[in-house]
């Protein structure tokens, strides 16, 4: 559930040894924005918060899989002010995809000091980026799952309750 995310985000700023780690969901019907899911910094859980996605490096990450800004990624990005509140020197970030492959948003790590791209370890991220999205898709098919069951439900309450309340007798045949 939403706890994976937080281990995650967690996991990942002290796997690569960044000031920030973040994971946000891009939902197409809305496909101007992102809205973390879980973001780390320095030691403390962050409350979930939606950006723009115009002008950022997650922008880039959205259309093409991966990106790595070991250096002066605010000059690369001078739209992006939350680049700027954060300090950040460098980016790494990795697409979250789900199983068809269509994105379903970002996995990233900033930090405020510039790094060597082999720091930033790309197929690290890669990794925590594949776990993510699996876990985000199992999700979304449960809540599917339970919504799909209510409905089935209501219909069957709707149901008992004509057979209960019907004036005359109701009779089920099997047609065979």
């Amino acid at each position: 559930g939403e706890e994976f995310f937080r281990w995650l985000v967690k996991y990942l700023a002290k796997t690569l040894d960044t000031a920030y780690s973040l994971v946000g969901f891009w939902d197409p019907r809305n496909p101007a924005k992102v809205t973390t899911i879980a973001a780390y910094c320095r030691g403390e859980f962050l409350d979930n918060f939606e950006y723009d996605l115009h002008g950022t490096p997650c922008e880039g990450v959205l259309g093409g899989g991966s990106f790595c800004y070991p250096a002066r990624v605010q000059e690369f990005f001078p739209e992006d002010h939350l680049l700027a509140e954060m300090g950040a020197q460098c980016y790494a970030g990795a697409t979250m995809r789900d199983s068809e492959g269509i994105p379903m948003g970002i996995v990233a790590v900033l930090d405020t000091r510039p790094r060597d791209a082999v720091e930033l370890k790309e197929p690290v991220l890669r990794i925590f980026a594949i776990r993510a999205a699996t876990e985000l898709e199992r999700l979304r098919t449960e809540r599917s799952l339970r919504a799909s069951e209510a409905r089935a439900r209501q219909q069957c309450a709707e149901l008992d309750a004509i057979y209960q309340n019907a004036p005359v007798g109701l009779c089920v045949l099997d047609p065979e």
